[in-house]
C-alpha cells in the first residue's frame, strides 16, 4: 500500500490532529451494494436519509455517506457541458418522477459518491480499503467512459485561519496547477467540465504580487470579487464561509451549494477506482506538495515572481516549460 505523506502542520490551531475528508465518485455498484461494502469496512448503523442518500455512523470516525450526486442536476450550467459531450438534457422527460430522471442520468454522467467524515491524517489508509472494495465490485472510474468526469475530492482541515496561511496555500496551488494536471494525468473529460478551472489570470496576478499582504477580510472579499464561484480546482468558499459566513453567502455564486467548513476543497484529481495501479495516497501526496510549497516562503516568493512574468508572456512562454521549471524547483 502506498504511503500517505504527513504534512508539516499536523495539528489545528486548537492543538488537535488535523483531519481530511474524501469524496469519491464512481459508477457501477448501486447504492445498495455500495452501502453494504462500506458497512463491511467501517461498521456502524445504516440510515436512509432519502431515496438517493444513505449514511453509516462509525463511532470512532463519524458519519460516512453514500449517495447519488443529484446536486449536478440542479446546476443549470451543467447542461452546456452535457451538450458538448452529446447528452441533451432536453431529450429527457422531466415530467417523469425525479427518481426516473436520476436513473437515466446515472447511467451516463451522474456518479455515485462515497463521502467520508474528516479522518485523522494518521488514519487515511481506510480510504484505500474503500477503493479496494469498490474495485472488487467492478466499480468504474474516470477513464471508463468519455461521459465519466468523475473526481476525487480531498478536503484537508485548515491548520490555521490566518490570512497568511490561507494566502500561501492559494499561491502555492496557483503555481502548481499545471504541474498537478500533468502529475495526476487529469482527464480531458474533467478538464472540459466547468468544475475544476484554474483561477482567472487577473486573480492569479493579484494574489501573487509581492506587495499583496491582505488581512483576512480583504483576502475573502478579493476572492469573492475576482473568483466568486465554487467551480475551481481549489475551492476556497467553504473555508471562507467558515470564517465569515455572512459575507460569503451574500456575495458568492452558487451560494446554495456552499457548505461552510474549516477545510480546503481540492477537487482536481481523477477517480480511477477501477485501475490497479491507482492509489488515493498518490493523489493526497500531490496535495502534500501544495502544503510543502506553501510552507517554503523563499521558494514561494521566487516562483510567484517568475509566474507573473510567465503570465505576461515575458518568460517561459510554453506551458510545458513552466511544468519543467516546477519539477526542478520542488525536487
Amino acid at each position: 500500500m502506498n504511503t500517505f505523506l504527513l504534512p508539516k502542520h499536523k495539528k489545528t490551531e486548537e492543538g488537535k490532529t488535523r483531519r481530511v475528508g474524501y469524496e469519491l465518485e464512481y459508477s457501477g455498484p448501486d447504492l445498495e451494494q455500495s452501502v453494504k461494502l462500506l458497512q463491511e469496512i467501517v461498521g456502524g448503523d445504516v440510515k436512509e436519509e432519502n431515496a438517493y442518500c444513505f449514511s453509516i455512523h462509525n463511532k470512532q470516525l463519524g458519519k460516512f455517506g453514500v449517495e447519488i450526486d443529484a446536486a449536478l442536476l440542479k446546476e443549470g450550467y451543467y447542461k452546456e457541458y452535457l451538450s458538448e459531450i452529446g447528452v441533451e438534457i432536453n431529450d429527457l422527460d422531466f415530467s417523469d418522477k425525479l427518481d426516473n430522471v436520476l436513473e437515466k442520468l446515472a447511467a451516463t454522467v451522474v456518479p455515485n459518491e462515497i463521502v467520508t467524515p474528516p479522518i485523522p491524517v494518521t488514519d487515511m489508509e481506510i480510504v484505500e480499503d474503500i477503493v479496494t472494495a469498490l474495485r472488487k465490485e467492478n466499480a468504474e472510474g474516470t477513464h471508463a467512459s468519455v461521459f465519466y468526469a468523475f473526481g476525487l475530492h480531498i478536503n484537508p482541515e485548515l491548520a490555521s485561519t490566518s490570512s497568511e496561511y490561507l494566502l500561501n496555500h492559494i499561491r502555492a496551488f496557483t503555481l502548481l496547477y499545471d504541474w498537478i494536471c500533468k502529475k495526476s494525468h487529469v482527464d480531458l473529460s474533467r478538464r472540459m467540465a466547468p468544475y475544476i478551472k484554474p483561477y482567472p489570470d487577473d486573480y492569479q496576478k493579484h494574489i501573487l504580487h509581492k506587495d499583496y499582504q491582505p488581512d483576512i477580510d480583504t483576502l475573502i472579499n478579493d476572492y469573492l470579487d475576482l473568483v466568486g464561484s465554487r467551480n475551481h480546482a481549489l475551492d476556497m468558499l467553504p473555508a471562507f464561509a467558515h470564517i465569515n459566513e455572512k459575507t460569503v453567502m451574500q456575495n458568492a455564486k452558487e451560494k446554495e451549494l456552499i457548505k461552510p467548513r474549516p477545510a480546503f476543497h481540492y477537487r482536481l484529481a481523477n477517480s480511477l477506482v477501477d485501475e490497479a495501479d491507482w492509489a488515493v495516497a498518490d493523489e493526497w501526496n500531490v496535495w502534500f506538495q501544495v502544503e510543502e510549497l506553501a510552507n517554503n516562503q523563499k521558494l514561494l516568493t521566487e516562483l510567484s515572481s517568475a509566474y507573473i512574468k510567465y503570465l505576461d508572456g515575458s518568460i517561459l512562454p510554453a506551458k510545458g516549460k513552466w511544468v519543467d521549471h516546477i519539477d526542478d524547483a520542488i525536487k
